[in-house]
């Protein structure tokens, strides 16, 4: 298969192998030219792997699959759905949210949820903060007199409401309560002729965060080993990047007075940094279908250290979890380590990072039992990379194309992979990978088929995701740490848990123990 690559960078030179090919590369002389080079590639075309539902498999040759057919019912549905409410904070018409309820619970069910069938609705007209968390205490005492805590709660969100009310409904449920929430916007409730698709996510979403498996891939497509494993995804979000990622956010007016925006640039302007911190997030496999997450994460202090420094503890909590799960530890433990590859982040920094949290690792697996050491697998991940992929007869690019040799840094094995099939511009901006350690050892050919079907192993959704899903998760948890981190008003901060973190930053601090270490963020 013929690919023309484009690679930008500072001082980037070498020669590469690609499959069946030579890459060669130019490179600017001099530190402070940029370049950007294009080379004739050759690439290889992975296996696409099937997704088993409950009674059938499922095949998806473009990275996107469709669950919209009758037969197709989640490999495993979440507990019965018994006690749930809708909260309307959009003033919603009365005959819309009829048949909203009605097609959720007819949803459901086809996909094998049992949901009760009438849900109640608490319409809350006040978007703040104090209002939201009004409703919210409001439901809460209603299902606890009934005798069964409310499970989730479905929240319409304003079409023109500021994301600053996404913001509150998530801390006000994951730190002050401890409630599981799918939120729905209101642009896609204008009619009572909701699209059946929109239904269908929001249910995927819901049996996900619920606890159940929308589907499973074969285990032997995931892992190319027989032993126990465990797959991490571990990343390290700056305070510059939790920033970003609020400045993104369609409307930044903070609803108590303050912009985002305008503090965030304030603190570039000044040089300092902002109240918000780094922070480390942790995602780790328990179960033998490789698709049950436990996670934790931990606010980081340390400005400019681009080290998870409490990745020991870290570790040792999911390895505990691990533990009490299946009765023993895992022979093989696979780590996907987010933002090593950076162009932040200097090539001999990078080795003495993953130096740093090997030892961390295997100072957790010492503390659960002395002699236990299993073997390693650390890979780095790089979702943003300066590689485009164009096919040179301006095909569009399939699911599952794999590069060697466009990164020509280090020595270490590496390859650029392509999870979902390009777009019809003909450009595709693939994912890289580096290989830092291999003790269990595999091959290139078993490392990139297993990276290429972990893309299809994020929950939410039904196409493959561009990077492997323990980075995903991780990522998610990271972000939503951010939102529950930011400013709280002062009438709530004493309604709130505890916001003071010690040394280490116990993150547990923001979020409620009903939550704790669960996927809530999805």
């Amino acid at each position: 298969m013929g690919l023309t690559a484009r690679e930008g960078g500072k001082g980037r030179v070498g020669t590469g192998n690609g499959l069946g090919g030579c890459v060669w590369m130019g490179s600017a002389q001099r530190e402070d030219v940029s370049l950007t080079c294009v080379v004739k590639v050759q690439a290889a075309q992975l296996r696409v792997p099937l997704l088993r539902y409950e009674s059938e498999c499922v095949e998806a040759p473009d990275g996107c699959w469709d669950m919209a057919r009758a037969s197709t019912r989640f490999y495993q549905s979440a507990p019965p759905l018994v006690s749930w409410c809708i909260m309307d904070l959009a003033r919603t018409p009365e005959n819309v949210l009829r048949v909203l309820k009605a097609r959720i619970v007819d949803t459901a069910r086809a996909k094998g949820l049992q949901t009760c069938t009438d849900p109640g609705v608490r319409s809350v007209a006040d978007t703040s903060q104090n209002g939201i968390a009004r409703g919210f205490l409001s439901v809460l005492t209603e299902s606890e007199q009934r005798g069964q805590r409310i499970q989730l709660v479905l929240v319409i969100k304003p079409a023109d409401g500021h994301d600053s009310v996404y913001r509150s409904i998530k801390r006000v449920s994951d730190s002050m309560y401890g409630v599981i929430t799918q939120v729905m916007d209101a642009k896609h409730l204008q009619t009572d002729n909701i699209d059946a698709h929109y239904i269908l996510n929001i249910v995927i979403q819901m049996n996900s965060k619920l606890g159940g498996l929308n589907y499973v891939l074969e285990r032997t497509d995931l892992v190319p080993f027989d032993e126990s494993a465990m797959l991490v995804g571990a990343t390290l979000m700056t305070a510059e990047d939790g920033r970003e990622l609020l400045l993104k956010r369609r409307d930044q007016l903070d609803p108590y007075g303050s912009a985002v925006a305008a503090s965030g640039a304030a603190a570039s302007s000044s040089g300092t940094s902002s109240s918000l911190c780094n922070v480390a997030a942790l995602t780790a496999t328990y179960d033998h279908t490789l698709m049950r997450y436990h996670a934790v994460a931990h606010l980081q202090d340390a400005a400019g250290d681009t080290r998870i420094l409490s990745f020991e503890r870290l570790f040792e909590k999911a390895l505990e979890y691990y533990r009490a799960c299946n009765g023993h530890a895992p022979r093989i433990v696979v780590v996907f380590r987010d933002g090593l590859l950076t162009d932040a982040i200097e090539e001999s920094s990078r080795d003495q990072i993953f130096a740093y949290e090997r030892e961390a690792l295997l100072s957790a697996c010492a503390k659960l039992m002395p002699e236990y050491k299993p073997q390693l697998v650390y890979i780095a991940v790089q979702k943003r990379d300066d590689a485009v992929l164009f096919h040179t007869k301006s095909a569009r690019l399939r699911a599952g194309i794999v590069v060697h040799g466009l990164s020509t840094a280090s020595a270490r094995r590496g390859w650029h992979l392509l999870s979902r099939a390009g777009s019809n511009l003909g450009a595709s901006r693939p994912c890289r990978y580096e290989v830092f350690a291999d003790e269990a050892p595999t091959t290139d050919a078993q490392l990139q088929q297993m990276c290429f079907n972990l893309c299809f192993t994020w929950a939410r959704s039904t196409c493959a995701v561009a990077v492997v899903a323990p980075v995903m998760y991780a990522t998610s948890l990271a972000e939503r740490m951010f939102v529950l981190t930011s400013r709280y008003p002062a009438s709530i901060e004493n309604e709130a848990p505890s916001h003071e973190h010690d040394a280490e930053g116990a993150w547990t601090e923001r979020i409620h123990p009903l939550l704790d270490g669960t996927l809530f963020f999805i």
